[in-house]
């Protein structure tokens, strides 16, 4: 992932979502949602654990995530580029005042309680 925003966040489940829909969807128009479901089911077992993946040199993406080591958690907040939230200076006083004068000349929803 990219960062907040970015086009190339959503490409890989797009393809995903490109791969279900011209692969299994269109092709066999499920007369009953409870039939649609099972397909899909079926389908999506298959592109996990039987069907190559040309990116992936051509293994399944079942055959990668089992080859990657398991090591555990891993703090990686420290890595991230983001800084905390400066605070922000308000005078509350003055919002507040605002907060009521606005509520006053415009009233409530229910009327002027």
């Amino acid at each position: 992932m990219v960062g907040k925003g970015r086009f190339l966040d959503n490409i890989f489940i797009e393809w995903l979502w490109r791969s279900l829909k011209c692969e299994e969807v269109f092709i066999k128009a499920y007369p009953s949602v409870g039939e649609a479901r099972g397909g899909i089911g079926l389908w999506l077992s298959f592109y996990n654990d039987k069907r190559l993946h040309q990116a992936l040199g051509y293994h399944t993406p079942h055959e990668i995530f089992e080859a990657i080591p398991t090591i555990g958690y891993v703090d990686t907040a420290s890595l991230l580029a983001t800084t905390p939230w400066a605070p922000q200076q308000q005078k509350k006083g003055l919002i507040d005042q605002e907060k009521m004068a606005g509520r006053t000349s415009r009233g409530n929803v229910w009327g002027n309680l």
